[in-house]
């Protein structure tokens, strides 16, 4: 099932199923998707569901649409994982089952932060804090200091 997952804003953690056909983004009741943001107008934007194909339309909004931090003129297409920015809101279109996004997240930063080998870093700063826990934390300038060294050395 397909759906909006807010990652910014006033709703986030929010999840808001896509059904066939239009659903509406704004500020007012009556939207489809109703958020809780000042800079989003009362009708914002709709999206448009045929099958697994996506059209997200901005509707004259004051603050205007983004699309991957591409604003948009009136409307681009969606695929899976792309970010709408509403106002000062941030929604991604996800097909993961109810929940599935934090996971799949918690899996791209993970296989980001191994292929930027950001692994080393976390192990040397795993074994930094072991030691200056063995030793007295005072001498080293405490973890402003640790974390200081650390990046020097990277």
């Amino acid at each position: 099932m397909s759906k909006l997952v807010c990652i910014g804003g006033l709703n986030k953690g929010d999840e808001f199923p896509l059904h066939e056909g239009v659903n509406t983004i704004g500020r007012a009741n009556d939207n489809t998707i109703a958020l809780f943001d000042k800079k989003c107008s009362r009708l914002h934007a709709q999206i448009i569901k045929r099958g697994t194909y996506y059209v997200v339309e901005d509707q004259g909004s004051r603050n205007s649409t983004s699309v991957n931090g591409r604003v948009i003129d009136k409307k681009a297409t969606l695929r899976e994982g792309d970010q709408i920015h509403v106002g000062k809101t941030l929604l991604v279109l996800s097909e993961k089952p109810q929940g599935g996004i934090i996971e799949q997240t918690i899996v791209n930063a993970t296989a980001d932060l191994q292929s930027n080998h950001f692994d080393k870093l976390v192990g040397a700063a795993a074994f930094e804090v072991g030691r200056n826990h063995a030793s007295d934390n005072t001498q080293s300038g405490g973890l402003y200091g640790l974390i200081k060294r650390l990046f020097r050395r990277h």
